[in-house]
């Protein structure tokens, strides 16, 4: 399955941050215009950036203060990214495909780090698909604040963290504001981005402040999104089918279910 490609216009192939630095819109402000063109109607249509082929993925490393975390799925993240990744959000909560995981070293062996991730608004847009692409349908709807979602093993450390690929599967998306149950809340028709945490601390996660200075966050652009009910692109749904044959709703005879 082949997604049409456009043109990169990425520089900067991952961020990373410590809590007193330029955060993530930071980043991002700017990069809507830059990457929009107008549609017939006068509204911009959006345009992500991509690479050319899978040998030209966007870097799958991070670095900062002697940490390093690498997109351990970094190919299949590229792919999804080229044809503009879209992410169900449901009331009851729905896994992401693909999730994050990561690979990371640096760690001091012996300290404790908790590893928590959050979802970010990219920008201050709500969008709608035209049948042919994304575009700028409004301002954003305020941005609810969910639980950042603490890898279940936190705090252990940084030898049992730099073992083995660390995966996210368990975090659950959601469209529900008044969801108890611990999933990251989305709006559906906005674009986010996921962000690691890598916090050297002794505490329970739910105790972590992510404006603390021993905090380090990891952000790769290839792991944004368009949070939607439904898939709205067919390309992209035909993705989904051809690397996850069981996923909701898109197989009729599919007995088993991710999300």
């Amino acid at each position: 399955m082949l997604c049409s490609k456009t043109s990169k216009d990425h520089s900067k192939a991952n961020y990373c941050k410590v809590n007193h630095e330029a955060g993530i819109m930071d980043k991002y402000k700017m990069e809507p215009s830059k990457m929009a063109t107008i549609t017939p109607d006068g509204l911009p249509a959006v345009k992500y950036p991509s690479s050319k082929s899978p040998s030209d993925n966007l870097p799958s490393d991070g670095f900062c203060k002697g940490i390093r975390v690498t997109l351990d799925n970094n190919n299949m993240w590229n792919e999804f990214f080229r044809c503009k990744t879209e992410m169900i959000v449901t009331k009851q909560g729905s896994r992401m495909f693909p999730y994050c995981r990561f690979r990371i070293s640096g760690l001091n062996l012996s300290r404790n780090y908790s590893l928590v991730m959050d979802i970010q608004p990219l920008d201050g847009s709500h969008y709608r698909w035209t049948g042919k692409s994304w575009q700028v349908a409004g301002k954003a709807e305020k941005h609810v604040t969910s639980q950042p979602f603490a890898h279940p093993e936190s705090p252990s450390t940084g030898q049992h963290w730099m073992q083995n690929p660390v995966s996210f599967y368990k975090l659950k998306l959601t469209n529900n504001i008044l969801d108890q149950d611990g999933n990251t809340i989305l709006q559906p028709m906005h674009r986010y981005v996921p962000r690691l945490h890598v916090v050297q601390t002794d505490t329970a996660p739910k105790d972590i402040n992510l404006n603390s200075p021993h905090v380090v966050t990891f952000t790769f652009p290839q792991t944004e999104f368009m949070a939607v009910l439904a898939y709205q692109n067919p390309q992209f749904a035909q993705l989904k089918v051809d690397y996850n044959p069981f996923a909701k709703g898109l197989k009729e005879d599919s007995s088993i279910t991710f999300g």
